[in-house]
């Protein structure tokens, strides 16, 4: 009877270890996802206002560490409706094909500033890895997950052909706030 009583000791000793080591999903409360690009000279700005994401962090163990995000082509917005309108046609995002854009993590490292993430980035039916410097700040129950500026070729994700007015280059800045709830 002994013996039992050792094992079942054991098995629970060794679930209460992977629990205290399984890392909390985080959950999203906001977010800010920001375009800028060159039109005709000058900057145009927007941004996505709906997102869905899933993240579990923890500083002390990045390898098992994983962040994804789903951004919906739908909620593009660049305040202007016919931009907007033209922008999900199949000229550019064709949102009716490709309703999502994902970001998910395949390694995250440490820096002397933050971190640095190695992200699967796809984007109508392309998907290039990415690398992704960040920074997270905690302060109680919140954390808030800050990306310094992306910047990507728009060309390359098939979003739109090259203009002479309209830029290439994409700049992006991510920035979204999480509770441990």
């Amino acid at each position: 009877m002994k013996t039992y009583s050792n094992i079942a000791f054991i098995i629970i000793c060794s679930l209460a270890m992977q629990a205290a080591n399984a890392q909390k999903a985080l959950v999203l409360k906001s977010h800010l996802i920001a375009y800028k690009v060159k039109n005709a000279g000058f900057n145009s700005f927007g941004q996505f206002d709906k997102m869905t994401a899933s993240v579990a962090f923890d500083e002390e163990n990045l390898d098992k560490s994983m962040i994804s995000a789903t951004l919906l082509v739908s909620s593009f917005n660049s305040g202007i409706r016919l931009r907007d309108k033209h922008l999900k046609s199949e000229d550019y995002f064709d949102l009716q094909k490709y309703p999502t854009i994902t970001l998910v993590s395949t390694k995250i490292a440490k820096t002397k500033d933050g971190y640095l993430g190695t992200f699967d980035l796809t984007i109508k039916a392309v998907s290039k890895s990415i690398q992704l410097p960040f920074t997270v700040t905690k302060n109680g129950g919140i954390s808030v997950f800050k990306t310094n500026e992306l910047v990507i070729d728009r060309l390359i994700y098939g979003l739109g052909k090259a203009s002479l007015t309209l830029g290439n280059t994409v700049y992006l800045n991510l920035e979204a706030t999480f509770t441990n709830e």
